[in-house]
């Protein structure tokens, strides 16, 4: 099996494992839309190595829903191609929703987190967020109490 071969089917298998397709994701994406798509740009830094370049990058983008289709999330996987190692990495997800984003470094291709469990605490730390300033602006317009 060819390298590219090799790189492909284990990303494939990763970014399925983890609930990045369009079945877990809910996505209106056609099914093997988000693979397809690693394909093609995976064969671009194939042919972008064959010219020489050593360091080349791609971003992968899709679009889950969650909640019974509430919670419209997208999704950025930045990939990194490094032609002298022949090594595929995902350098880090986004998570964007309700206008907020969220970027997970990742270290290892290993520390892609599931899809699904990614948005949930994202989005608790976003609802906690929101909480939190209610909470302050209630204080606020109450103004200063009186301990006496």
């Amino acid at each position: 099996m060819s390298i590219y071969h090799e790189l492909y089917e284990a990303h494939k298998v990763l970014l399925s494992d983890r609930g990045f397709d369009e079945q877990t994701l809910s996505s209106p994406n056609r099914d093997g839309f988000l693979f397809d798509t690693l394909r093609v740009q995976l064969d671009q830094c194939i042919r972008e190595m064959t010219l020489g370049e050593t360091k080349t990058g791609f971003s992968l983008l899709t679009v889950g829903f969650f909640n019974n289709d509430k919670d419209m999330v997208n999704y950025r996987l930045d990939y990194n191609f490094d032609a002298d190692t022949l090594s595929l990495d995902i350098s880090k997800l986004e998570i964007r929703w309700q206008g907020k984003s969220k970027v997970i470094k990742l270290g290892a291709n290993e520390d892609l987190p599931y899809a699904s469990v990614a948005f949930e605490e994202f989005k608790k730390e976003v609802l906690a967020k929101q909480a939190q300033a209610s909470d302050r602006r209630s204080r606020k317009r109450m103004g200063p109490t009186d301990n006496r």
